[in-house]
Protein backbone atom coordinates (compact mmCIF):
# COMPACT_ATOMS: atom_id res chain seq x y z
CA UNK A 1 0.00 0.00 0.00
CA UNK A 2 2.55 2.48 0.52
CA UNK A 3 4.05 1.24 -2.75
CA UNK A 4 0.88 2.04 -4.39
CA UNK A 5 1.10 5.30 -2.33
CA UNK A 6 4.21 6.51 -3.57
CA UNK A 7 3.32 5.55 -7.13
CA UNK A 8 0.73 7.85 -6.89
CA UNK A 9 2.81 10.67 -5.40
CA UNK A 10 5.21 10.37 -8.11
CA UNK A 11 2.25 10.33 -11.00
CA UNK A 12 0.73 14.01 -9.58
CA UNK A 13 1.79 16.71 -11.80
CA UNK A 14 3.19 19.49 -9.68
CA UNK A 15 1.55 22.93 -10.32
CA UNK A 16 2.57 25.07 -13.19
CA UNK A 17 4.44 28.55 -12.33
CA UNK A 18 3.07 31.58 -13.83
CA UNK A 19 5.42 33.39 -16.38
CA UNK A 20 6.99 36.46 -15.08
CA UNK A 21 5.67 39.70 -17.18
CA UNK A 22 7.22 41.34 -19.59
CA UNK A 23 10.26 43.99 -18.62
CA UNK A 24 8.53 47.10 -20.65
CA UNK A 25 10.86 49.14 -22.49
CA UNK A 26 12.75 51.68 -20.67
CA UNK A 27 12.03 55.15 -22.30
CA UNK A 28 14.67 57.38 -23.06
CA UNK A 29 15.05 61.08 -23.03
CA UNK A 30 16.47 63.02 -25.69
CA UNK A 31 19.56 63.50 -23.57
CA UNK A 32 19.91 59.58 -22.80
CA UNK A 33 18.98 58.84 -26.61
CA UNK A 34 22.06 61.33 -28.09
CA UNK A 35 24.63 59.48 -25.16
CA UNK A 36 23.63 55.95 -26.61
CA UNK A 37 24.02 56.90 -29.94
CA UNK A 38 27.71 58.69 -29.64
CA UNK A 39 28.64 55.91 -27.41
CA UNK A 40 27.92 52.96 -30.11
CA UNK A 41 29.46 55.38 -32.66
CA UNK A 42 32.32 55.62 -30.36
CA UNK A 43 32.63 51.88 -29.91
CA UNK A 44 31.99 50.84 -33.38
CA UNK A 45 35.09 53.15 -34.17
CA UNK A 46 37.61 52.10 -31.57
CA UNK A 47 36.70 48.40 -33.19
CA UNK A 48 37.22 49.48 -36.92
CA UNK A 49 40.56 51.57 -35.63
CA UNK A 50 41.64 48.66 -34.11
CA UNK A 51 41.46 46.62 -37.49
CA UNK A 52 42.44 49.00 -39.92
CA UNK A 53 45.94 51.00 -37.45
CA UNK A 54 44.72 54.07 -38.17
CA UNK A 55 41.53 57.07 -38.82
CA UNK A 56 38.34 56.15 -40.33
CA UNK A 57 37.77 57.04 -43.65
CA UNK A 58 34.98 59.52 -44.34
CA UNK A 59 33.17 56.57 -46.35
CA UNK A 60 33.55 54.28 -43.30
CA UNK A 61 32.59 56.71 -41.09
CA UNK A 62 29.52 57.23 -43.60
CA UNK A 63 28.60 53.24 -43.09
CA UNK A 64 28.64 53.28 -39.35
CA UNK A 65 26.88 56.68 -39.08
CA UNK A 66 24.50 54.40 -41.64
CA UNK A 67 24.14 51.62 -39.44
CA UNK A 68 23.14 54.01 -36.25
CA UNK A 69 20.40 55.02 -38.16
CA UNK A 70 21.60 58.64 -38.96
CA UNK A 71 20.49 60.17 -42.52
CA UNK A 72 22.68 60.73 -45.07
CA UNK A 73 22.52 64.45 -45.58
CA UNK A 74 23.35 64.62 -42.14
CA UNK A 75 26.19 62.91 -41.60
CA UNK A 76 27.55 64.33 -44.70
CA UNK A 77 26.69 68.21 -42.95
CA UNK A 78 28.90 66.78 -40.17
CA UNK A 79 31.57 65.55 -42.34
CA UNK A 80 31.80 68.88 -44.09
CA UNK A 81 31.54 71.17 -40.96
CA UNK A 82 34.21 68.92 -39.41
CA UNK A 83 36.79 69.54 -42.11
CA UNK A 84 37.46 72.83 -41.33
CA UNK A 85 41.17 73.31 -39.67
CA UNK A 86 42.14 73.01 -36.29
CA UNK A 87 41.50 76.33 -34.21
CA UNK A 88 44.66 79.16 -33.93
CA UNK A 89 46.89 79.20 -31.34
CA UNK A 90 49.71 81.60 -30.15
CA UNK A 91 50.12 84.80 -28.24
CA UNK A 92 48.02 86.99 -30.49
CA UNK A 93 44.88 84.56 -30.49
CA UNK A 94 44.66 84.98 -26.78
CA UNK A 95 45.21 89.02 -27.01
CA UNK A 96 43.37 90.02 -30.23
CA UNK A 97 41.50 86.54 -31.49
CA UNK A 98 41.61 84.09 -34.69
CA UNK A 99 42.97 85.38 -37.55
CA UNK A 100 40.32 83.20 -39.49
CA UNK A 101 36.05 84.06 -39.60
CA UNK A 102 34.07 80.96 -40.69
CA UNK A 103 30.30 81.09 -41.73
CA UNK A 104 28.56 78.13 -43.36
CA UNK A 105 25.23 76.66 -44.34
CA UNK A 106 23.05 73.89 -46.37
CA UNK A 107 21.69 75.02 -48.94
CA UNK A 108 18.69 73.67 -51.25
CA UNK A 109 20.51 73.72 -54.89
CA UNK A 110 23.09 71.49 -56.78
CA UNK A 111 26.71 72.11 -55.93
CA UNK A 112 28.09 72.62 -58.82
CA UNK A 113 25.27 75.62 -59.82
CA UNK A 114 25.66 77.10 -56.47
CA UNK A 115 29.37 77.08 -56.84
CA UNK A 116 28.92 78.48 -60.19
CA UNK A 117 26.53 81.36 -59.30
CA UNK A 118 28.62 82.21 -55.66
CA UNK A 119 31.86 82.47 -57.41
CA UNK A 120 30.50 84.61 -60.18
CA UNK A 121 29.17 87.05 -57.43
CA UNK A 122 32.58 87.31 -55.68
CA UNK A 123 34.39 88.37 -59.20
CA UNK A 124 31.92 90.79 -60.23
CA UNK A 125 30.13 92.03 -57.14
CA UNK A 126 32.62 91.36 -54.19
CA UNK A 127 35.52 92.54 -57.14
CA UNK A 128 37.82 89.36 -56.31
CA UNK A 129 39.85 87.11 -58.26
CA UNK A 130 40.71 83.65 -58.39
CA UNK A 131 43.71 82.59 -56.25
CA UNK A 132 43.95 78.91 -56.42
CA UNK A 133 41.72 76.60 -57.05
CA UNK A 134 41.86 72.69 -54.99
CA UNK A 135 39.54 69.68 -55.41
CA UNK A 136 37.33 70.84 -53.00
CA UNK A 137 37.60 74.97 -52.92
CA UNK A 138 38.60 77.92 -54.47
CA UNK A 139 40.69 80.45 -52.90
CA UNK A 140 40.22 84.46 -53.70
CA UNK A 141 41.80 87.47 -53.29
CA UNK A 142 41.53 90.58 -53.17
CA UNK A 143 41.39 92.05 -56.98
CA UNK A 144 43.88 95.09 -57.85
CA UNK A 145 43.75 97.64 -60.57
CA UNK A 146 41.93 100.56 -61.61
CA UNK A 147 38.79 98.85 -62.43
CA UNK A 148 38.41 97.15 -59.32
CA UNK A 149 38.95 100.35 -57.46
CA UNK A 150 36.48 102.13 -59.14
CA UNK A 151 33.82 99.61 -58.96
CA UNK A 152 33.92 99.31 -55.61
CA UNK A 153 33.96 103.31 -55.10
CA UNK A 154 30.67 103.00 -57.26
CA UNK A 155 29.36 99.98 -55.55
CA UNK A 156 29.26 101.60 -52.28
CA UNK A 157 26.55 104.26 -53.87
CA UNK A 158 24.39 101.94 -55.52
CA UNK A 159 24.30 98.07 -53.63
CA UNK A 160 22.33 97.47 -50.44
CA UNK A 161 24.77 95.21 -48.66
CA UNK A 162 28.17 96.53 -47.74
CA UNK A 163 31.42 95.05 -49.63
CA UNK A 164 32.79 91.64 -47.88
CA UNK A 165 36.28 94.13 -47.77
CA UNK A 166 38.59 90.88 -47.28
CA UNK A 167 41.99 90.50 -48.43
CA UNK A 168 41.56 86.87 -48.98
CA UNK A 169 38.29 84.44 -49.07
CA UNK A 170 37.91 80.57 -49.11
CA UNK A 171 34.92 78.99 -50.91
CA UNK A 172 33.93 75.11 -50.59
CA UNK A 173 30.70 74.16 -51.91
CA UNK A 174 30.18 70.15 -51.17
CA UNK A 175 27.16 68.29 -52.08
CA UNK A 176 25.41 66.18 -49.34
CA UNK A 177 21.88 64.02 -50.23
CA UNK A 178 20.10 64.91 -53.54
CA UNK A 179 18.81 68.68 -53.71
CA UNK A 180 21.17 70.07 -50.86
CA UNK A 181 24.67 71.34 -50.57
CA UNK A 182 26.82 72.64 -47.49
CA UNK A 183 28.31 76.63 -48.19
CA UNK A 184 31.41 77.31 -46.35
CA UNK A 185 33.49 80.57 -46.29
CA UNK A 186 36.17 81.37 -44.50
CA UNK A 187 37.69 85.01 -44.60
CA UNK A 188 41.12 85.84 -43.72
CA UNK A 189 41.82 89.08 -41.67
CA UNK A 190 45.55 87.98 -41.05
CA UNK A 191 46.82 91.61 -42.32
CA UNK A 192 44.19 93.35 -39.96
CA UNK A 193 45.26 91.83 -37.00
CA UNK A 194 48.99 91.95 -37.90
CA UNK A 195 48.12 95.95 -38.21
CA UNK A 196 45.90 96.39 -35.39
CA UNK A 197 48.28 94.41 -33.30
CA UNK A 198 51.36 96.41 -34.45
CA UNK A 199 49.12 99.73 -34.26
CA UNK A 200 48.06 99.24 -30.53
CA UNK A 201 50.76 97.95 -29.17
CA UNK A 202 53.30 100.86 -30.73
CA UNK A 203 51.27 103.12 -30.01
CA UNK A 204 50.49 101.96 -26.30
CA UNK A 205 54.57 101.87 -25.73
CA UNK A 206 55.38 104.90 -27.10
CA UNK A 207 52.57 106.54 -24.51
CA UNK A 208 54.13 104.06 -21.65
CA UNK A 209 57.74 105.08 -22.62
CA UNK A 210 56.75 109.25 -23.03
CA UNK A 211 54.84 108.60 -19.14
CA UNK A 212 57.66 106.94 -17.89
CA UNK A 213 60.58 109.25 -18.64
CA UNK A 214 58.72 112.30 -17.64
CA UNK A 215 57.54 111.22 -14.69
CA UNK A 216 61.24 109.17 -14.01
CA UNK A 217 62.74 112.52 -14.16
CA UNK A 218 60.45 114.94 -12.63
CA UNK A 219 59.52 112.92 -9.77
CA UNK A 220 61.39 109.50 -9.15
CA UNK A 221 62.51 106.47 -11.23
CA UNK A 222 59.99 104.66 -9.57
CA UNK A 223 57.39 106.42 -10.68
CA UNK A 224 58.16 105.67 -14.06
CA UNK A 225 56.11 102.42 -13.38
CA UNK A 226 52.49 104.59 -13.22
CA UNK A 227 53.37 104.82 -17.30
CA UNK A 228 53.14 100.88 -17.74
CA UNK A 229 49.00 100.74 -17.76
CA UNK A 230 49.30 103.30 -20.83
CA UNK A 231 50.73 99.74 -23.07
CA UNK A 232 47.79 97.52 -21.34
CA UNK A 233 45.52 100.28 -22.37
CA UNK A 234 46.61 100.78 -25.97
CA UNK A 235 46.26 97.28 -26.30
CA UNK A 236 42.77 96.66 -24.85
CA UNK A 237 41.76 99.41 -27.48
CA UNK A 238 43.20 97.36 -30.11
CA UNK A 239 41.37 94.06 -29.04
CA UNK A 240 38.44 96.15 -28.93
CA UNK A 241 39.03 97.37 -32.20
CA UNK A 242 39.84 93.96 -33.77
CA UNK A 243 36.47 92.00 -32.51
CA UNK A 244 34.44 94.50 -33.63
CA UNK A 245 35.84 93.64 -37.11
CA UNK A 246 35.57 90.19 -36.57
CA UNK A 247 31.97 90.13 -35.51
CA UNK A 248 31.48 92.80 -38.41
CA UNK A 249 33.15 90.14 -41.69
CA UNK A 250 31.14 87.56 -39.68
CA UNK A 251 27.75 89.27 -40.05
CA UNK A 252 28.51 90.26 -43.66
CA UNK A 253 29.34 86.64 -44.62
CA UNK A 254 26.26 85.06 -42.88
CA UNK A 255 24.28 87.90 -44.81
CA UNK A 256 25.80 86.27 -48.35
CA UNK A 257 24.93 83.01 -47.46
CA UNK A 258 21.32 84.14 -46.56
CA UNK A 259 21.08 85.61 -49.86
CA UNK A 260 22.50 82.88 -51.55
CA UNK A 261 19.97 80.68 -49.73
CA UNK A 262 16.99 82.80 -50.55
CA UNK A 263 18.22 83.20 -54.14
CA UNK A 264 18.70 87.07 -53.96
CA UNK A 265 22.16 87.46 -55.47
CA UNK A 266 21.80 89.83 -58.28
CA UNK A 267 22.00 88.47 -61.95
CA UNK A 268 25.23 88.35 -63.50
CA UNK A 269 26.49 91.45 -65.40
CA UNK A 270 27.75 88.87 -68.05
CA UNK A 271 27.72 85.81 -69.50
CA UNK A 272 30.13 84.04 -67.45
CA UNK A 273 30.43 80.61 -66.34
CA UNK A 274 33.52 79.25 -63.86
CA UNK A 275 36.31 77.24 -65.20
CA UNK A 276 36.39 73.37 -64.06
CA UNK A 277 38.34 72.99 -61.07
CA UNK A 278 42.06 71.90 -61.56
CA UNK A 279 42.30 68.46 -59.00
CA UNK A 280 45.74 68.84 -57.42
Amino acid sequence: MNGSDGGDGMSEKLPERPLPAPVPDRVLSREDFETVIRRAAELQAREADREAGEGLSEGEAMRIGRELGLSTRHLNQALAETSAPAGETGVLVTLYGPTMVRASRTVIGDPAELARSLERYLLEREFLAVQRRFADRVVLTRATGVAASLGRMSSQLLRRSPLLDVQELEMAVRGLEEGYSHVALAASLKSNRTATAASSILGGGTAAAAVATVLGIAIDPAAALIGVPFLGGGMAIGHRYYANLVRNTEVRLESLLDRLQHDELPPPLTRWSAPPPRHR
